[in-house]
């Protein structure tokens, strides 16, 4: 499928959101979402936190990136951290995911990125298996830490 893409625009937090919340519920994680269509116009439009793109089948949005901007201090350069990814599931199994990687791919090295980064649930294999066949590398003794929420208030 020969998909084209065009970036989210500040009129867009309403496609994002819902897609958004479409990449939640899929996740099993549908009730935390608590972003609204002004947050993400403040957040990833004006104050430019995150960035956004979709796949397109004509004027379709079929599919969406979300990611923001990390920096490796080793490599003294900026990365990709990869937040969300989601094809609506009629265009599953079509190859738009793995284009939707590319494009990510392809924007990280014109901005001379370091790399692309993000994470995948244990309980979906079928997420391990796709980075997998992209060549991306699981990274085994590295544990994900968060705080946030209470503990954030309280550090």
């Amino acid at each position: 499928m020969a998909t084209q893409f065009r970036f989210a625009e500040e009129k867009d937090a309403g496609k994002i959101l819902y897609f958004i919340q479409r990449f939640a519920d899929f996740q099993k994680t549908g009730d935390s979402v608590v972003a609204t269509e002004e947050l993400l116009r403040t957040w990833m439009f004006q104050h430019k936190a995150a960035e956004a793109f979709f796949a397109m089948e004509g004027e379709k949005e079929i599919g969406f990136v979300l990611f923001n901007h990390g920096f490796s201090a080793h490599k003294g350069r900026p990365s990709i951290y990869l937040e969300c990814i989601y094809v609506l599931p009629e265009y599953r199994g079509m190859g738009v995911g793995t284009e939707l990687m590319h494009e990510l791919s392809r924007i990280a090295r014109e901005r001379d990125y370091v790399r692309v980064e993000g994470c995948a649930p244990d309980w979906n294999p079928g997420s391990g298996r796709f980075y997998n066949s992209l060549g991306a590398e699981e990274l085994n003794g590295w544990t994900l830490y968060r705080i946030h929420g209470e503990a954030l208030s309280q550090l």
